[in-house]
């Protein structure tokens, strides 16, 4: 069989032809294989799952402070029981100091002794059973103009509770929940900085430690 013989042009066009196709070839095959893989080194963002109705209100904050400020509640049962949180006196809202209040008339009633107590065991004595303290109402007294300036005008009772013992000179007080006046804790630490200390040596007694109940009245 006699061989099948080409013009030299098509000779030429099908190696220029098989020239151009793979050039084509190699060079596309290299840009897919340098391309940037940005997509495969970044994290997909997962996306937060939306609130549910159920899931219920949110936690309450431990160090909250609770709305009522932590108030507690005095036992008015004993008019002589010391209050857990004592009263702060209220600071004027303006630079300007106070101007104190003119003295009004007051009244210092009869102590009234809750009970006593004498020295050794603390075994408390009934108050009807514990004498008189007629002269702690006459110091008292004996005070009044500065203890009227305690109510800065208010008028109303204040039941001093005084709680004290001749054998150590202490002294304490503090305002009963009987009292009627206005601010009676800020009128209570006026009262007991213009009446103490006591004069123990010049008040007649038959027991060492007293807890009384003074009424004054403004």
């Amino acid at each position: 069989m006699s061989e099948a013989t080409y013009p030299p042009r098509t000779v030429a066009i099908v190696a220029l032809g098989s020239l151009i196709g793979g050039f084509v070839l190699v060079f596309g095959g290299g840009m897919l294989l340098l391309r940037p893989r940005s997509s495969d080194t970044t994290a997909p963002t997962q996306a937060l799952p939306p609130s549910s109705p159920d899931a219920g209100p949110p936690l309450a904050d431990p160090l909250a402070v609770p709305s009522d400020g932590g108030a507690s509640t005095t036992n008015a049962s004993d008019p002589t029981r010391e209050p857990s949180t004592p009263s702060t006196p209220s600071q004027p809202t303006s630079g300007d100091p106070p101007t104190p209040a003119a003295a009004g008339s007051v009244t210092v009633g009869a102590p009234s002794i809750s009970r006593c107590f004498d020295a050794g065991p603390p075994t408390p004595i009934p108050g009807a059973n514990c004498g008189q303290l007629a002269a702690l109402q006459q110091h008292v007294a004996s005070r009044s103009a500065a203890v009227a300036e305690c109510a800065r005008g208010a008028h109303g009772r204040l039941a001093l509770v005084l709680d004290f013992r001749f054998s150590t000179s202490f002294v304490r007080g503090w305002g009963s929940p009987a009292s009627t006046i206005a601010r009676a804790g800020d009128v209570t630490s006026c009262v007991k900085n213009a009446v103490l200390p006591l004069p123990f040596a010049q008040i007649p007694h038959d027991h060492d430690r007293y807890i009384v109940i003074l009424p004054i009245d403004f």
